[in-house]
């Protein structure tokens, strides 16, 4: 084999690893953008209702799912049933943070927008069947606690649930309907508010 044979075959081993790396760094690449679709089209809806169905004593199911980098969290009809089929809740959830800024923590406060419906009995004695979404182990564990200040909040207080931020939630529109017997016993329709946790 000749000096120049030798250099051309280098050359083409060399054009080859390059493009094939190219080729993998543009897949990681894409992967990575194209993630958090990914994890919505299927097993991560999946994720989120089996997560919502250990919470409460009962089952979940989500219509779709959109998550993205830069753009809003939504979960359209979201529906959880509890296990004795006496009470159903029905929402559409909008988180407005993208999760790039959640990820860096550049956000001053998570933005929640909700509507929806809840369905309920009123039992015999008083009670109502909302106790039913209660599971055993959250009946046992006492309420947590807000969370505290820390650094990443920059020493402000904290939102709820481990956040680091405040949670501002937007109530569009709520209708709450509670049922016994002889028929409709309690019903608010419309609800719309806002709140600051």
């Amino acid at each position: 084999m000749t000096e120049s044979m030798k250099t051309q075959t280098g050359r083409k081993w060399l054009r080859i690893g390059l493009i094939a790396g190219g080729g993998l760094v543009l897949l990681l690449v894409s992967l990575v953008a194209f993630a958090p679709a990914i994890a919505a089209a299927g097993w991560g809806r999946g994720i989120a209702e089996a997560r919502i169905a250990e919470a409460v004593n009962g089952s979940a199911r989500i219509g779709s799912m959109s998550l993205g980098w830069f753009g809003k969290q939504e979960i359209r009809g979201l529906e959880i049933r509890d296990g004795k089929g006496q009470s159903e809740l029905k929402l559409d959830v909008a988180l407005d943070n993208g999760l790039f800024d959640l990820l860096l923590g550049s956000v001053d406060a998570v933005r929640v927008s909700l509507s929806g419906s809840l369905q309920g009995q009123m039992l015999p004695g008083g009670g109502t069947s909302l106790s039913n979404f209660a599971s055993a182990s959250s009946t046992a564990a006492p309420a947590a606690p807000f969370a505290k200040p820390s650094s990443r909040s920059g020493g402000k207080a904290g939102g709820v649930a481990g956040l680091p931020w405040p949670v501002r939630i937007t109530i569009g529109s709520f209708d709450a309907v509670m049922n016994d017997a002889s028929g409709v016993a309690f019903a608010m329709r419309g609800l719309k508010g806002s709140v600051a946790l």
